[in-house]
């Protein structure tokens, strides 16, 4: 295979198609769950998975001393802070307003890394990322209602605006921990140390839910969510962080909403426009550009 489109670039299209499906599938649990009743079990649940891959296919490699303090961060960030953001935010949102918002995480990693030096950032990269962002752009606009920011939807708007920074900065503090651990294994324990951290926000949520009325398409959204888009999709998303650097990652994560819509319409019976092709084909361009090589630059190690 051509170096410049590698395996990894696959197994990152597969984690695309993962998380556009989650959107939706979280959005219909969501009828029947209050969000931290359907968030917490489905990391205590995604967390004993990841670790008891770990246990299958890594031997223990010992955490050096000063690296708790990121791997806390890591946790805090990605699995705590995060997820409270983001299920509360597509709790009060649309699929399509926090799709389209979330990659928005492509230009907070590529100025954090630019401005970190962990990667230099090309040209190319740039006019990637930008014009990825528009085509979602365009996706939105696209659909029914239109990207309502400001609307009755901005409450979730902005939490969902936090998330993106928060997996910006997940992003980049992860890429130096992954010269000296692999992703499984740094998945594995910042999502374990991110669950505890979630348990006291739960308590309230847990003891109101009536466990009775739910629906067994929401038992099978939240077996989907823990399963595949957390514990799969992560571990996917650090292999490619590993690969290819952080900055081109993250711009895989542009293509989330044209999964999601996609799903939308397949599942949900939503009508996909021309404005969603078209924008679909931008965002598709965009992650092209990204993967263009500088010779005069060496690649992200």
């Amino acid at each position: 295979m051509s170096q410049r489109f590698r395996s990894v670039d696959l197994v990152l299209v597969v984690m695309v198609l993962i998380w556009g499906v989650n959107y939706p599938a979280i959005k219909r649990a969501l009828r029947d769950f209050y969000p931290m009743s359907f968030n917490l079990p489905r990391f205590i649940l995604a967390s004993l998975f990841i670790l008891f891959l770990l246990k299958v296919m890594e031997k223990g490699v010992p955490f050096r001393r000063k690296d708790w303090l990121p791997i806390l961060g890591l946790a805090l960030l990605g699995h705590t802070i995060y997820q409270l953001l983001f299920i509360y935010g597509i709790y009060h949102t649309s699929v399509s307003n926090a799709s389209v918002i979330m990659a928005t995480s492509p230009i907070f990693v590529a100025l954090l890394s630019s401005f970190s030096r962990y990667e230099r950032v090309k040209l190319w990269t740039w006019v990637g990322v930008f014009l990825s962002f528009f085509g979602i752009y365009l996706i939105v606009q696209a659909n029914s209602g239109g990207w309502k920011l400001g609307g009755f939807s901005y409450k979730g708007d902005f939490l969902i605006m936090g998330c993106s920074v928060c997996w910006a900065l997940y992003t980049v503090i992860a890429k130096p921990l992954l010269k000296r651990y692999s992703p499984l294994r740094l998945t594995a324990v910042s999502m374990a140390l991110g669950t505890l951290f979630l348990i006291p926000f739960s308590f309230r949520e847990l003891w109101q839910q009536d466990w009775h009325r739910i629906a067994p398409i929401s038992w099978l959204a939240l077996v989907y969510s823990f399963s595949l888009a957390i514990a799969i999709g992560y571990t996917i998303w650090y292999i490619g962080v590993a690969k290819l650097g952080a900055t081109r990652t993250s711009v895989y994560s542009n293509l989330i909403p044209v999964a999601a819509i996609f799903f939308a319409w397949v599942f949900l019976e939503e009508r996909l426009t021309l404005g969603q092709i078209a924008g679909a084909a931008m965002v598709l361009f965009g992650v092209f550009l990204t993967r263009i090589r500088d010779k005069e630059l060496p690649s992200p190690r």
